[in-house]
């Protein structure tokens, strides 16, 4: 056996494990794994294929019942127009930039007026199945209107990606007409960027031979002012003189800005002074520094003469005259050193003064020769300029009469559309195959928000992660086909031995999992079996009862005494599973005194009960009464085992009080019913008021809805294994 503390109990305290899962600290969660997650996904398998299915359907009827829609595209290439009409226009003026030239021509084939003239020329205006789509209108120009809104909204213009190549496309219900619609917008572009640069280039040169008379009188009237300002101002060389000057008026500020700085110091010396402050020590003078020496040596003389013999001695005033004679010539060489520093300043500020008059004299004379340099320049570059436009705009009206004669274009009709074979709308094959990833994404999203929403306990790895323990036992739902009055432990009540699955059918799947949980319910604790148990569930309607019974049915065919005991005073049931009477029971001998002995079923060996009897006033205080606990004392030495079946224990506390009392707790919990936080909830009730928890049975499981690893095992299994001896003997 095992010695580990975990399945070990050394005291009647609570397990060791349930210390750790049920402190302060919440219970261990396991990391979802990819394994978790296929779980999900087969679980909701159907849930998910019925998504798809459906998605699938929709996708193909509405794919059938589409009208097919055909795209026919061609293939335009644009040159570039800078070596061609470009050249006709100022290149100092404008700037070619190339994009936006790409992207204008996209916006002209998208133009009203060249969808117009493709409608005229294909027809379309005329042709039924097109115009007919469109709603009434008597307007013409009404009716023009909604045509180009029509054609331009089949219409697609795209410019290829770094390339100069433009792909038009058209789509339409007729593939021939959707290629002609194609072709003749292409046709219409070319011929239309052809017309525009024949009449830009006649335009142009009709305009420059108007402009080239306009501009030789400009040149002559702007070379004759030149002159005659030249004459009237004697602006010769005028650049030289202006080179000279600002060389001057340059020295000449250099000179005031040291000037200002000498004032500047010299004047903050002499307010210093002024202000009786310490005289800077760069102009201090020989004579000052030897007074200040003498003053300071006299003074220390004075202060140890004065302590020591006092104010009134010869010494002591020789000495303080002596100091006072000291610091008058000290006072009277800081006046001649402050008159220094007066005149210094006033010298500084006339030579400021001077150099100040002379630099706005020099700025007045570069101002002058700067204002004709001005006027002179303007002057000459407006001939230059007039000469300049003139001898281009002539050079430019040459060219343009060589270039009308020109019939090249800078479009080319790369690709002509042909009629498409295939429709682009439907695409039954690519929609269903949209339809089946999108039904799937849906799908699989619906089956992970579904399971999240829904926490209930289902497996035994939920009872461990809620718990912290392993699952005791599980039983199977419905046990085999042959039973359809008693799917799984319902406790249906309807008497005799129809409940005792054990009994009945002892080959099926649930006897097996009844004797499963009796080797687990015997290891449960070490060295020996519990004696004294209590059997419960978290709510009602979980089957604890019926499991209750079968179990003692199981330890009783080992030859194990087993008392069953009906701890539920409330609502008691076992007299109606087992098909006996409850006139007398357990409340007559808590509250009467009674000495009633449990009896044995007809038919069961080894096996006695003891009904719940009549209803208490406070079932409760008398369960937890020292009647209860006598009681059980004798049964323990009486009996192998005792079951006690009690009343759920999130409705009353009848489980906590005789838990107290027992060897441990059975906690039944059934599949699908129960919730994580209540499963948790019950645990942690039983394990912090020092009950010893068993572990849990996971009651009522449907293997073929819940994707475990051992679920073929039980579910295909024992239904092989024991089909031949379950099968009803023929006659």
């Amino acid at each position: 056996m095992n010695d580990s503390k975990e399945l070990i109990p050394v005291s009647p305290e609570p397990l060791a494990r349930e210390q750790i899962y049920y402190g302060d600290r919440e219970p261990f969660i396991e990391q979802p794994r990819l394994r978790d997650y296929w779980e999900v996904i087969y679980k909701r398998r159907w849930m998910i294929v019925t998504v798809v299915l459906v998605a699938a359907v929709l996708t193909l009827l509405v794919s059938l019942r589409t009208t097919p829609i055909y795209r026919a595209a061609a293939r335009v290439e644009v040159e570039s127009e800078k070596h061609q009409n470009q050249q006709l226009i100022m290149e100092e003026v404008a700037q070619f930039n190339e994009l936006t030239f790409l992207q204008t021509q996209v916006q002209l084939i998208s133009s009203d007026n060249l969808a117009w003239m493709t409608i005229q020329a294909v027809g379309l205006d005329r042709q039924s199945s097109f115009a007919d789509d469109l709603p009434p209108v008597a307007d013409a120009d009404r009716r023009k209107a909604i045509l180009i809104e029509a054609f331009k909204g089949r219409l697609k213009v795209e410019l290829v990606r770094d390339s100069r190549i433009i792909e038009l496309s058209f789509d339409d219900t007729d593939p021939s007409r959707a290629a002609a619609a194609v072709n003749a917008l292409a046709r219409n572009y070319v011929e239309y960027n052809f017309r525009k640069k024949y009449e830009s280039t006649a335009q142009a040169t009709e305009w420059m031979t108007k402009e080239l008379d306009t501009l030789r009188a400009k040149v002559e009237k702007s070379q004759q002012a030149l002159v005659s300002y030249e004459s009237a101002n004697a602006a010769v060389n005028i650049d030289d003189k202006q080179n000279i000057t600002l060389q001057k008026l340059s020295e000449l500020t250099r000179q005031l800005t040291d000037a200002q700085g000498d004032r500047i110091q010299k004047e903050s010396l002499y307010r210093m002074a002024l202000a009786r402050e310490k005289v800077p020590s760069v102009l201090q003078s020989e004579l000052l520094t030897r007074l200040r020496e003498r003053q300071a040596e006299l003074q220390d003389q004075y202060a140890g003469t004065r302590s020591q013999y006092g104010d009134n001695w010869p010494g002591v005033v020789s000495l303080k005259n002596r100091v006072a004679e000291v610091t008058r010539q000290m006072e009277q060489e800081e006046r001649r050193l402050i008159s220094r520093l007066h005149s210094d300043y006033l010298t500084a500020t006339n030579r400021e003064a001077e150099l100040r008059k002379a630099v706005d004299k020099q700025k007045d004379e570069a101002t002058r020769l700067n204002q004709l340099g001005i006027q002179f320049a303007i002057l000459k570059r407006e001939a230059e300029a007039n000469q300049n436009l003139y001898n281009l705009l002539l050079q430019r009206m040459k060219e343009a009469g060589v270039s009308a004669g020109l019939s090249a274009s800078n479009i080319h009709v790369v690709d002509q559309a042909l009629p498409p074979l295939l429709p682009i709308v439907p695409r039954p094959f690519r929609n269903l195959a949209i339809s089946i990833v999108v039904g799937l994404i849906l799908g699989i999203t619906g089956a992970f928000v579904k399971e999240y929403m829904d926490n209930t306990v289902k497996t035994p790895d939920h009872i461990e992660r809620w718990t912290g323990m392993a699952a005791l036992a599980v039983i199977p739902l419905g046990g085999t086909e042959i039973l359809p009055r008693n799917r799984g432990l319902l406790g249906s009540g309807n008497g005799g031995s129809d409940n005792l699955l054990l009994v009945k059918h002892g080959d099926s799947a649930f006897a097996e999992a009844i004797r499963r949980l009796r080797t687990s319910f015997l290891l449960s604790l070490v060295p020996e079996p519990p004696r004294v148990v209590v059997v419960t569930s978290g709510l009602p309607r979980e089957g604890k009862t019926t499991l209750t019974v079968n179990l003692a049915l199981a330890l009783a065919q080992q030859g194990r005494r087993v008392l069953l005991l009906d701890g539920d005073l409330r609502r008691p049931g076992l007299h109606q599973l087992l098909n006996i009477t409850n006139v007398q029971g357990l409340s007559s001998i808590l509250a009467a005194g009674r000495d009633i002995e449990p009896r044995p079923p007809d038919g069961i060996p080894n096996l006695f009960v003891l009904t719940a009897g009549g209803p208490l006033a406070n079932p409760a205080d008398a369960l937890g009464s020292a009647a209860m606990s006598e009681l059980l004392l004798r049964y323990r030495e009486q009996y192998d085992h005792v079951l006690i079946d009690t009343p759920p224990m999130f409705h009353f506390t009848d489980a906590v009080v005789i838990g107290h009392m027992a060897d441990g707790v059975l906690l039944v919990a059934k599949a699908g019913a129960i919730a994580g936080e209540v499963l948790r909830r019950a645990y942690r009730t039983f394990t912090e008021t020092h009950c010893r928890v068993l572990g849990t049975i996971l009651n009522m499981v449907d293997f073929k809805s819940e994707p475990y690893y051992y679920a073929p095992y039980y579910g295909d299994y024992y239904r092989k294994y024991y089909s031949h001896r379950e099968k009803p003997t023929k006659s």
